[in-house]
């Protein structure tokens, strides 16, 4: 199963502002090749941390379920707006 973050409100880098997803956008869960993560088909960790780098190089921290939630993939819409990847970071 793979997994996306969906950010419910505008996320920017806590350093610089740059934009990283806009409201509705969802942000694939990748691994440090960028390839995307395959879950456990019986359920994803209850709680995981990933990071969104900005585009000036600024790493975003985001807990899930804390900062944001996360869904499968498969049911994102396809006019759903896509934001940086989110480097999966492992369970908490």
């Amino acid at each position: 199963m793979f997994l996306s973050i969906v950010h419910l409100r505008e996320r920017r880098c806590i350093l610089c502002s740059a934009l990283i997803a806009e409201a509705g956008a969802r942000s694939f869960i990748v691994d440090d090749r960028g390839d995307p993560v395959d879950f456990a088909a019986e359920g994803p960790p209850e709680r995981m941390q990933v990071a969104i780098v900005c585009e000036n190089g600024h790493v975003n921290p985001i807990d899930v379920p804390g900062d944001a939630s996360a869904e499968e993939s498969m049911y994102t819409p396809d006019e759903a707006p896509i934001g940086r990847d989110a480097l999966y970071k492992g369970e908490t």
